[in-house]
């Protein structure tokens, strides 16, 4: 995740936890013992520099993050959830983590191959693919000589959030909100390939 002028990144064992590049001086601190909070990138959403959503570690789901990198020493704020602050060094890591929910309570879970991404302040979606691999769906592939699915099912869901004005900077200081959607459109898409598909990478593009 890219905050202001720092890139965050966190890393898995032998060397694990949270390290921050500073781009202006750059210089590597690490900021925390933890990993970050969520897995993939996070996206940023409108254009705060602070709010972004993310696929939880926990399980999974969507949720909305206030991520801030700071020089000061001084302790900040920092939500029970996330417990994530680096504490007498030269930067101050503070996460906090807000739920995002339908008003049935209803979370927007991940699969595999979920992409995220904001539209706006009060739009945003997620892209899921699954590969087709039936044996009648495959195709031989000479090179690596083996089978390749020839069919990918995609799925793009948009989502409204229902009380945008919550995410804006001085009630996330004050109170811990959660973020209420609904449901807005669902796509469906069936993609073919004669070549097949070898888990694909796929770009996220939308146009509003």
């Amino acid at each position: 995740v890219v905050v202001g002028s720092y890139i965050l990144v966190s890393l898995n064992p032998p060397s694990s936890g949270t390290y921050a590049f500073d781009t202006e001086e750059h210089e590597w601190h690490m900021v925390d013992k933890e990993h970050l909070p969520f897995v993939g990138s996070a996206t940023p959403h409108r254009n705060s520099g602070c709010i972004f959503l993310a696929l939880s570690r926990e399980n999974g789901p969507v949720r909305t993050y206030r991520i801030c990198v700071s020089a000061s020493s001084s302790p900040s704020s920092v939500s029970t959830e996330a417990r994530l602050s680096h504490k007498g060094g030269a930067l101050n890591l503070s996460i906090t983590v807000f739920s995002v929910r339908s008003k049935e309570h209803e979370e927007v879970d991940a699969m595999s191959g979920h992409y995220l991404t904001s539209l706006d302040s009060k739009r945003f979606s997620t892209l899921t693919f699954e590969l087709d691999n039936r044996k009648r769906s495959r195709t031989f592939d000479d090179t690596i000589g083996d089978f390749r699915p020839r069919k990918l099912f995609a799925k793009l869901m948009t989502y409204q959030i229902e009380n945008p004005e919550i995410l804006n900077e001085e009630k996330l200081r004050a109170v811990m909100p959660e973020v209420s959607i609904s449901s807005q459109s669902e796509q469906i898409f069936k993609i073919s390939s004669d070549i097949g598909f070898s888990s694909p990478t796929i770009t996220f593009a939308l146009s509003i």
